[in-house]
């Protein structure tokens, strides 16, 4: 079961709990491992959870109650990048068995192959993200470059390594420049560090990279072409598909393994909890609504999956006809849905158990502020604006009624309230749904302000002018009528 809290843009949190029965049972049916019948533990290396590349925050891992530390993410893209390697294998002999036309020379994954798989699983892209910053019209030659420095090379032949290979043609869905599956030359400083060199000393040694991109796009077009044209169900089919799901996943998360000593003869819980924010290109804005894309959840990892998500901030609330469940990599609508799914305002909840289903989705989910902060800052607003457009149409008429008590009468209540609302928030994720709202009311008290403070200025020389005094000929006049 997967359990994911929103609480703000910097910190939210999610934790998983798999739940798993004996394995002493399944060990000794489905594997060729023939355990001592007085044996009651054993040491396995166990896949727990798929991390984002990135540094994590606050991640923990207990298994059977009992901490323990992950294996380092070279070890676990190793492991699957032999994964690969078997996959592949088992498919070249499936085809041959089920007479499906397949190249094997395409198929074959050597060493060469094996070891780019796992350059590409392990790649480290710090440098990376801070070339797409520092030089956001040509990244990945500058990233190149910084990776493997050689005053020699010139922009000519790094661009004669960019073009010619193209691996997201071979692969369905959205190219994802920060995906070394969909970007291999990402991983080149990773396979370099494989090499047990500092640099490559001249550019004629990089003859070998374009020929790991040849393969690997051999490779990836013959998996497509055979995960396109059997039959869904089919034997090849499933493990086609199975090899291109894995090398996206692989390629865009870290697979967070552990070396555990773990019960056989009774059940236990495995957990693992991650504090995580959100990127640029995961969400977007719609007014006051935050729309959350590309949330990975695994979907067939066990015998039932649960999800539920829920927002800890008491001012905001999900918007439930933006909840949406995609495939993974396509983009496509799920289909069949989840057996229960429930979306309202304040929880979104899953599960299934059917067998047929995706190994991963992508969850698509809204954040808005609750109805009665809408409904509040829309009547400060409405206030703020009419009592701006009153002083405003009495200006153009007179400027005498512009007095200290009338100031004080206008500006205290409508400021008090305007200040109240944008001062108030409960947490991060709040403040920065409401920032555009709070900004447009800062802006209309501050034009509020200064518009009386205009006028009572103006208002206040008109009454320090001195009044012109009766001409002689007035008084006289009124002089004369008295007596």
């Amino acid at each position: 079961m997967e359990r994911v809290e929103f609480s703000s843009m910097l910190s939210s949190l999610r934790a998983r709990t798999i739940h798993v029965l004996p394995l002493k049972e399944f060990l000794e049916k489905d594997s060729p491992i023939r355990l001592p019948p007085q044996t009651v533990a054993a040491w396995l290396r166990l896949p727990i959870t798929s991390v984002r590349r990135r540094p994590p925050m606050g991640f923990q891992v207990s298994v059977a109650g009992s901490n323990v530390y992950r294996i380092h993410r070279h070890e676990s893209a190793d492991l699957e990048a032999r994964h690969i390697q078997d996959l592949a294998n088992r498919l070249i002999v499936t085809a041959r068995d089920t007479e499906v036309p397949a190249y094997p020379e395409k198929l074959d994954v050597d060493d060469n192959l094996r070891t780019f798989l796992q350059a590409i699983f392990q790649a480290d892209l710090d440098v990376w993200v801070q070339e797409q910053n520092n030089h956001p019209e040509n990244p990945l030659a500058y990233f190149l470059r910084e990776a493997m420095p050689r005053e020699s090379w010139k922009n000519a032949a790094i661009s004669q390594w960019i073009g010619p290979d193209s691996i997201t043609r071979q692969l369905p869905g959205k190219f994802n420049p920060n995906n070394p599956a969909l970007n291999p030359l990402l991983a080149v400083p990773d396979l370099q560090k494989m090499n047990n060199r500092e640099y490559i000393p001249e550019p004629t040694a990089l003859i070998g990279i374009p020929r790991h991109l040849r393969k690997l796009r051999m490779f990836l077009g013959e998996i497509e072409y055979l995960n396109r044209v059997c039959p869904v169900g089919h034997p090849v089919q499933e493990l086609a598909e199975s090899i291109q799901s894995r090398y996206l996943h692989y390629g865009d998360y870290w697979v967070a393994m552990a070396d555990c000593l773990v019960p056989l003869n009774e059940p236990f819980l495995i957990t693992a909890e991650e504090s995580w924010g959100f990127d640029s290109h995961e969400t977007s804005r719609s007014g006051s609504t935050l729309n959350i894309e590309n949330l990975m959840l695994l979907y067939r990892d066990a015998a039932v999956n649960e999800a539920s998500f829920h927002v800890t901030d008491p001012n905001v609330e999900f918007v439930p006809s933006a909840f949406a469940l995609l495939e993974e990599g396509t983009g496509k609508h799920l289909a069949p849905y989840p057996e229960e799914l429930r979306a309202t305002n304040e929880v979104l909840v899953l599960a299934t158990a059917r067998p047929a289903r995706s190994r991963r989705i992508s969850v698509q989910l809204g954040l808005r502020p609750i109805r009665q902060v809408r409904v509040v800052q829309r009547i400060v607003l409405v206030t703020i604006c009419a009592t701006w457009v009153t002083v405003l149409a009495f200006a153009t008429k007179q400027v005498s009624w512009v007095t200290a008590p009338s100031l004080a009468l206008i500006l205290t209540p409508t400021t008090f309230a305007g200040s109240l609302l944008i001062v108030r928030e409960s947490s991060q994720l709040s403040s920065y749904l409401n920032h555009r709202t709070h900004a447009i009311m800062a802006t209309l008290l501050a034009a509020l302000w200064a518009t009386m403070i205009v006028l009572y200025l103006s208002n206040s020389d008109l009454l320090k002018q001195p009044k012109p005094e009766p001409t002689s000929t007035t008084s006289s006049s009124v002089g004369r009528v008295v007596r």
